[in-house]
């Protein structure tokens, strides 16, 4: 009798001994699983931080293209990207600007994109010299010198115009430009003489 009472203690005890590391592996559970969402959060808000300085990034570049369209005559300016203690690129498009940077945690490669109101003329083709002027050289060995369109006087034909600035827009459609972001972007309102009447670019080159 006396033996059955031991031989029932001890199975109690080893039921509560059963139930105790239970316990206490669902406390270790629960308790890795509350550093992990802390992890997860952290990290979470340190990439929504780093897309949202992206964002201002791209969008400050594209603003500064849009407002050169609001130029009533011709001008040149320059852009300069901020220096960042990390790596980033910027591509340009007709369509948009692309920022990339590489330091997210949950996905490295962080990836914003800002739509352009307007379709600026990247990279147009130009002679002798950078900007509207070697622009219309260019457009003036082709047509001839007082065929560049670079006065009410000396009027391009509008579909060398119109083929140029197409031909622009779907190469860099297709492939974006990548920026030097250690150089200044050069950005020209520049106004085209034609056939068709005046025509308005902001062209976009390094």
């Amino acid at each position: 009798m006396e033996r059955g009472k031991n031989m029932l203690k001890s199975l109690l005890r080893d039921k509560r001994g059963v139930v105790t590391w239970l316990l206490t592996q669902i406390a270790l559970l629960i308790a890795v699983g509350v550093l992990m969402a802390s992890i997860a959060s952290l990290a979470f808000y340190s990439d929504w931080e780093k897309a949202a300085e992206a964002k201002v990034m791209a969008s400050n570049f594209a603003t500064f293209i849009e407002f050169m369209d609001l130029r009533d005559f011709p001008e040149k300016t320059t852009y300069l990207f901020p220096e960042k203690s990390y790596y980033y690129e910027v591509y340009i498009s007709p369509d948009y600007v692309t920022l990339k940077r590489y330091d997210g945690k949950f996905k490295k490669e962080i990836v914003v994109r800002k739509p352009l109101l307007i379709h600026p003329w990247i990279n147009p083709e130009m002679l002798n010299e950078k900007g509207a002027k070697g622009f219309y050289t260019c457009i003036g060995s082709l047509l001839g010198e007082n065929r560049d369109g670079s006065s009410p006087s000396r009027k391009a034909e509008s579909d060398i115009i119109n083929e140029k600035f197409n031909e622009a827009l779907k190469k860099y459609a297709v492939t974006p430009l990548k920026l030097d972001t250690n150089s200044p972007v050069y950005l020209e309102k520049m106004i085209v003489y034609t056939e068709e009447g005046r025509k308005e670019y902001v062209i976009l080159y390094q």
